[in-house]
């Protein structure tokens, strides 16, 4: 087990096969590539680092409110 494997299969559990009972969840990144990578796949996090800079910068994909 590994950094990577542990963070794929946290990830994956908090995206994939969402219920009602897990949609209260809620994440905030400190990366710009997490942020970018859950904005992808459909996840918006609750809170990330530096969103004015990445707003001015990163074009796709865009940041909603």
């Amino acid at each position: 087990m590994n950094r990577r494997w542990f963070l794929g299969v946290s990830i994956g559990t908090l995206i994939g096969g969402k219920s009602e009972a897990e949609t209260s969840r809620r994440i905030a990144v400190l990366d710009w590539a997490m942020f970018e990578t859950l904005l992808a796949l459909g996840f918006v996090p609750v809170a990330a680092t530096e969103l004015v800079q990445f707003r001015k910068i990163a074009i796709e994909p865009t940041v909603p409110p």
